[in-house]
């Protein structure tokens, strides 16, 4: 049974102001939920194109507007950030919401412009330094662990259930990592030959960790689901000219779930994570709810 879920890319949308945008997600969680979705997870990215810049804020908001939907992140960019206030933020999540936080790390880079990147790690150049982005994940991964030998670092609140780590990535490096700290895995699908190289980079995945986990790896895809294919295809032309990146699936409704279904499959993963992709968030619920038709029984 494959889990299905969403992710927010957190993009400005042509409906609504800046600070108008959180409603816009808690609504698109609620619809996700309503449907029977099983994840709502929000990117970070720091560009002037985006407006949830902070996924820790936006999931307690999203988490506080539904009910059993899990939320997590899709990803922390851990490059920039100390471990043990990740660990924290996350622990306090967990805390708050019981059994529904996931926490997704990836490399990044999630910003566009150097100054930012230089700005998000305080102006040390070093903490950009891929092996620092290796250490953090191994740090973070001894942190989630209560019976890892943690030393002075205790973080809090205690006692409290961590949420599942998932290393997210698209190349062997990523693999290299969920399988070093046992954690789950999720492949991003949104770059040009992810359907080549996916497969055999999950096959290592799985073969690494020596057992299929119960839920499987992850997979993350961008969509368009119009009401038609034509439309679909109309509305992919037009994104594709003001330069989006090429959509993994794009058709109705039926053929966006057989597609999904198929890639699945093909990547041995139990989950899947659908980036809606639409100018507006109006066209974005729009979709939503077709899909959500469109995976009833």
């Amino acid at each position: 049974m494959i889990e299905w879920g969403v992710l927010d890319l957190g993009r400005n949308l042509a409906d609504c102001r800046p600070d108008e945008r959180m409603a816009v997600t808690t609504q698109l969680a609620r619809t996700a939920e309503r449907h029977g979705m099983q994840r709502y997870w929000v990117a970070e990215h720091h560009n002037p194109q985006v407006c949830l810049a902070a996924p820790e804020i936006a999931l307690a908001a999203i988490a506080a507007s539904t009910t059993s939907i899990r939320v997590g992140s899709g990803g922390v960019l851990l490059q920039y950030y100390s471990p043990l206030k990740v660990a924290e933020v996350y622990l306090t999540l967990a805390a708050a919401f019981p059994e529904r936080v996931e926490l997704g790390v990836c490399r990044g880079p999630g910003v566009a412009d150097d100054a930012v990147r230089l700005e998000l790690v305080s102006g040390q150049q070093e903490e950009l330094l891929p092996d620092v982005y290796d250490s953090k994940v191994a740090q973070l991964a001894t942190l989630l662990d209560a019976d890892a030998e943690r030393g002075p670092l205790q973080p809090s609140p205690r006692g409290v259930a961590a949420p599942p780590l998932w290393v997210l990535g698209s190349g062997p490096s990523s693999v290299a990592q969920a399988v070093r700290h046992r954690s789950r895995y999720g492949y991003m699908c949104f770059f040009p030959g992810s359907e080549e190289v996916g497969p055999p980079l999950i096959a290592d995945y799985l073969s690494g960790m020596g057992t299929e986990p119960a839920d499987g790896p992850m997979i993350t895809v961008s969509m368009i689901i119009g009401r038609t294919t034509q439309e679909a295809q109309e509305m992919h032309s037009a994104l594709r000219e003001q330069g989006y990146m090429e959509i993994n699936i794009v058709g109705d409704a039926a053929q966006c779930v057989d597609a999904a279904e198929r890639m699945c499959r093909a990547y041995r993963a139990g989950s899947v994570l659908v980036a809606l992709v639409a100018p507006s968030g109006a066209e974005q619920l729009e979709q939503l709810d077709r899909l959500g038709a469109a995976l009833a029984p």
